[in-house]
C-alpha cells in the first residue's frame, strides 16, 4: 500500500494593517490546487481562517508533527513575505508595521524543527510569498528586484 499524501494549503489573503496589501486572489488560486491534488490522490486541508501567527504556526507544526508514518507532505504556504537576516517569514494577517521587531510577529518558514519529531516521509514546502505590497520604513526588511535581474528571469 502506497503511503498516503497529504496536503496543507495555508493562506493568508486579509491583512488588518492598512499598509499591507489585501491578496484576495489567494483564495480561487489555493481553491484550483485543492482541486488538482486532490485528483491526483492528496487529502487536502485548507487553512486560510484566523491567519494570526499562532494559528499559522500551530496548524503548519500538527500538520508535520501528526502525520501518519511514511506519508508524503505537501505544505503551500502562500501571502505577503519578508526576508531578513537570511531567514523568509510569511506575514500573518494580524502583523503591524508599527512594531519595533516586525519579523518576531511573523511566521518563519522553517518546519525543520518540527520534522524531528514526525513521522512522514518526504516533506515538500512550497511558498508564494509575494514581497510587495507591504510598506516597511526598515530599508533592510524587503528589497526590490532591479530590472536587471527582472529581465533576467521574466522567462522562467
Amino acid at each position: 500500500m502506497a503511503p498516503e499524501r497529504l496536503a496543507l494549503l495555508v493562506g493568508v489573503t486579509d491583512y488588518g494593517d492598512p499598509g499591507i496589501t489585501k491578496m484576495p486572489f489567494i483564495a480561487d488560486e489555493l481553491r484550483g490546487l485543492a482541486t488538482a491534488l486532490t485528483a491526483t490522490g492528496y487529502t487536502v486541508s485548507t487553512y486560510a481562517d484566523a491567519a494570526d501567527l499562532s494559528s499559522l504556526s500551530i496548524a503548519v507544526e500538527d500538520f508535520v508533527r501528526h502525520a501518519p508514518p511514511g506519508a508524503t507532505l505537501l505544505i503551500m504556504l502562500s501571502g505577503h513575505g519578508v526576508h531578513r537576516a537570511g531567514k523568509d517569514y510569511l506575514v500573518p494577517a494580524t502583523a503591524r508595521l508599527r512594531a519595533a521587531d516586525f519579523t518576531r510577529h511573523c511566521l518563519p518558514i522553517d518546519v525543520e524543527q518540527h520534522l524531528a519529531h514526525s513521522r512522514a516521509g518526504d516533506v515538500v514546502v512550497l511558498i508564494d510569498a509575494c514581497r510587495e505590497g507591504i510598506h516597511l520604513s526598515e530599508k533592510s526588511l524587503t528589497q526590490a528586484w532591479t530590472s536587471g535581474e527582472i529581465r533576467r528571469v521574466g522567462d522562467r
